[in-house]
């Protein structure tokens, strides 16, 4: 079945669970009959799984693709004379140095991880790469530097991956390769939680305090003058916002050296997705709830109430379409030309049970390749280190994302401990990178939260 027919097929079991929620409006019923509570859960179990079955597919499509574009590579075809055949030779032959330097980069990392493990001998092979890519077999630990554009979603992975094929030296203390290791931990990073999808994410080259300025200049206007009028004069207030560093460390995790021996097994992937979920649900959790003091600033803490449902109205565990429309429109519309809605799994669940007041579901399944579920028209981000509607709970947010900025400091730090755990035949990895995170608000609160009911 192609893609095309998945999301044909997701869209159909969409409108059965609809019709089964407006049903139920028209019969002025509030809740389900227990056949349509089964039946619509059901719906949407199926809607949940094929949604998975289309990102592995999207997935496997952009795999088969690199390795068809891949195969001239193999086979010189015969390039006609002139510019054209020497513009595809050139090309061809960019591409071959940079699969070779990745070639390069995997074998010096390997080389690197078995380097002091006792009984191993490297080939020479092993040494001429790790030469050739600048990293010494001998030190304990090197900077290995993520891409320096960001990928933003899993669907752009291929484009990512080829930008970011580059091979640097080791001469300044780094070693810029995009071996499996920093592949895995930027898949990690972009996958736990959801803040990378929509939020701003920048990188720099230090981790020195980067101030940011702003400036809210909204209650301000211009004026009519009459003819040899001078005009009035206004400043506007500046501010700034200051990011900082904070260093967040993966702990460690040993490796057996058989494992690392292992031909068979791609131990550089392994250690990057490891070490990337480790640091990807830490920084998540911050970005999002982190109280701003020797800790990022997260988005639940900057941001400013939209709406706070009153209490006796059921929404202790749950919310309503008024309170959803109420949230909306806390927000100023200059920022909901760009605006999503961001709330746990399980508030989503409970939202795909709202209707409008005529009937008709506000969630909607995303219909286009890549495209998100929506609410109200608007994107929702599923992060689980968002509060489950509970009393009192800032369980949903609303609004402009790309006003949170994340803050990576391009260098990741891999170290090896090779004799701290040597009587059990395992070496120990260790991983440290640094990010801050805050919302960029100049007064004009680009995102609101939604409060439960406290009872």
């Amino acid at each position: 079945m192609t893609t095309k027919e998945l999301r044909d097929k997701r869209a159909n079991l969409a409108e059965q669970a609809a019709k089964i929620l407006t049903k139920a409006h028209e019969d002025s019923r509030e809740l389900l009959t227990a056949e349509e509570d089964q039946e619509w859960q059901r719906l949407h179990d199926d809607i949940e799984k094929i949604g998975r079955h289309i990102d592995m597919q999207e997935r496997q499509d952009a795999l088969n693709r690199r390795l068809e574009e891949g195969q001239p590579l193999k086979s010189e075809r015969p390039q006609p004379n002139g510019d054209e055949g020497r513009v595809g030779r050139d090309s061809r032959a960019a591409i071959s140095r940079l699969a070779r330097g990745q070639d390069d980069s995997n074998r010096a990392l390997r080389a690197w991880l078995l380097a002091p493990m006792p009984g191993v001998t490297l080939t020479p092979e092993d040494r001429g790469a790790a030469e050739r890519v600048g990293l010494s077999l001998n030190q304990k630990s090197f900077y290995a530097n993520l891409s320096t554009a960001p990928m933003r979603s899993l669907s752009a992975e291929r484009d990512w991956e080829f930008r970011a094929q580059s091979v640097g030296t080791g001469s300044a203390g780094g070693f810029t390769v995009p071996d499996e290791t920093m592949r895995e931990i930027e898949r990690a990073l972009l996958t736990f939680g959801g803040m990378r999808e929509r939020c701003r994410v920048i990188r720099t080259e230090s981790g020195a305090d980067l101030p940011w300025p702003t400036v809210n200049d909204t209650a301000q206007k211009g004026q009519i003058i009459t003819e040899n009028s001078t005009a009035n004069e206004q400043d506007a207030t500046f501010a700034q916002l200051v990011l900082q560093s904070f260093l967040y460390s993966s702990k460690m995790i040993r490796v057996s050296v058989q494992l690392l021996q292992d031909n068979a097994v791609n131990v550089a992937g392994l250690l990057g997705e490891l070490l990337g979920e480790r640091i990807g649900r830490i920084i998540n959790e911050h970005f999002t709830t982190g109280t701003g003091s020797g800790q990022p600033n997260g988005v639940v803490t900057a941001a400013t109430n939209g709406f706070t449902a009153a209490n006796g109205t059921s929404q202790v565990t749950t919310w309503t379409y008024g309170s959803i429309v109420e949230t909306e429109h806390s927000v100023d519309p200059s920022y909901r030309r760009n605006a999503s809605w961001m709330m746990a799994d399980s508030s989503v669940k409970k939202t795909k049970q709202i209707v409008d007041s005529t009937g008709r579901p506000l969630w909607a399944a995303g219909i286009a390749q890549g495209a998100p579920d929506t609410l109200m028209g608007y994107p929702i981000i599923v992060n689980q280190d968002v509060a489950a509607m509970a009393a009192s709970a800032k369980s949903v947010l609303f609004g402009d994302f790309s006003k949170y900025i994340i803050r990576d400091v391009l260098g990741v730090q891999l170290l090896r401990l090779d004799e701290r755990y040597a009587e059990f035949h395992q070496v120990a990895f260790l991983a440290y990178s640094r990010h801050d995170g805050d919302l960029l608000n100049a007064g004009t609160n680009p995102i609101k939260t939604f409060i439960n009911a406290a009872s």
